[in-house]
């Protein structure tokens, strides 16, 4: 979906095609009679395009994924460079329950209860009412009947996919860039989809650095793991961790999921061109962190240059103005919790 390697233009759609900015009432919960709680959900809305095309032609709606929809908007450049004149579409970007300015819950500091409301299905129930509540208003300047189709990328193409299935009589067909709705790696069937999805990792590593660093990255994660002498002050001081909890088994296994879930996200946004789409890196990033952190480590593999190669790894991904890393968080969703 970004038609290639951006240019700059392209990543600049918020200041190219600035969108007109809307908030729409949606539904806390679609799933319990009588529950008429609503929350604010961002979406944007460009239509030079459309209005250049005499009003004519279909809605082109990209569901939101798992961050702010600035983001998603200023990525999508094939929307705004061939599909949207091409149609004369009206381009709508809805952003996804419990992401960017979109909180479905007052935060209260309760992970878990704060996001008690964020699965699948309400997501997809929220742009199946967006749709028909979309199309029925009269600001929109579409016609009742005007064709859906539906865009998403990675997890937003899943989406895509799984609306398709669920509610096939609002849209009329979609377009998935990377969407995983099914992954298979091979191998033997007893693996974990944890395990499994951090071979495919670890291929990522190897073809960008070679075996030198994806033994660095593996060894460290080891070490950290069986390191018998590590205490949780010493882990705090190497990873420069928020807290120290006094189980150092617990921080272990916070620490290395923190660290996977930062490298994982590296193998998952290696793009051939620098972008921002979850933090601003460079082309190629998993060739960065080999390169310059990674392979030198695999040399010595002594505990203190695997460790500080792992430390680098991660702050390469957050930045390195994080005063400290919350690894009592998963960085993205990898354990599968």
């Amino acid at each position: 979906l970004s038609g290639g390697g951006p240019s700059g233009a392209d990543l600049a759609a918020l200041e190219a095609h600035p969108p007109k900015r809307y908030i729409f009432q949606q539904r806390v919960d679609h799933f319990r009679p009588g529950h008429a709680a609503a929350f604010s959900q961002r979406y944007f809305v460009y239509d030079e395009f459309f209005k250049k095309g005499g009003g004519a032609g279909p809605i082109l709606l990209y569901l939101g994924g798992e961050g702010q929809l600035e983001s998603f908007y200023n990525i999508t450049s094939v929307l705004f460079s061939s599909i949207g004149p091409a149609l004369g579409g009206l381009v709508v970007f809805v952003e996804h329950r419990d992401y960017g300015k979109s909180p479905v819950v007052k935060r209260s500091g309760d992970l878990k209860e704060d996001l008690r409301f964020l699965t699948v299905d309400q997501a997809l129930a929220d742009f199946a009412l967006f749709i028909r509540s979309f199309k029925r208003s009269r600001s929109a300047g579409c016609r009742p009947d005007a064709p859906v189709f539906l865009f998403g990328g990675s997890y937003g193409g899943m989406l895509v996919a799984w609306f398709r299935i669920k509610y096939p009589h609002l849209s009329s067909g979609g377009v998935i860039s990377s969407g995983p709705v099914s992954y298979n790696v091979g191998g033997p069937h007893s693996l974990s989809p944890e395990r499994r999805l951090w071979d495919v990792v670890a291929h990522t590593y190897r073809r960008m650095g070679g075996s030198p660093c994806v033994a660095a990255l593996e060894r460290g994660l080891a070490e950290l793991a069986e390191a018998a002498d590590l205490n949780p002050q010493e882990m705090r001081r190497t990873f420069g961790t928020c807290t120290a909890p006094a189980d150092a088994g617990a921080m272990k296994r916070a620490l290395s999921l923190y660290i996977r879930g930062a490298a994982a996200t590296l193998a998952m946004v290696n793009y051939p061109y620098a972008h921002t789409l979850v933090t601003p890196l460079p082309a190629l990033p998993v060739g960065s962190v080999c390169e310059r952190f990674l392979a030198p480590a695999a040399a010595s593999a002594r505990r203190e240059e695997l460790f500080a190669a792992l430390n680098a790894t991660v702050n390469f991904y957050v930045g390195q103005d994080l005063p400290c890393k919350d690894v009592e968080r998963e960085l993205v969703v990898f354990s599968g919790r």
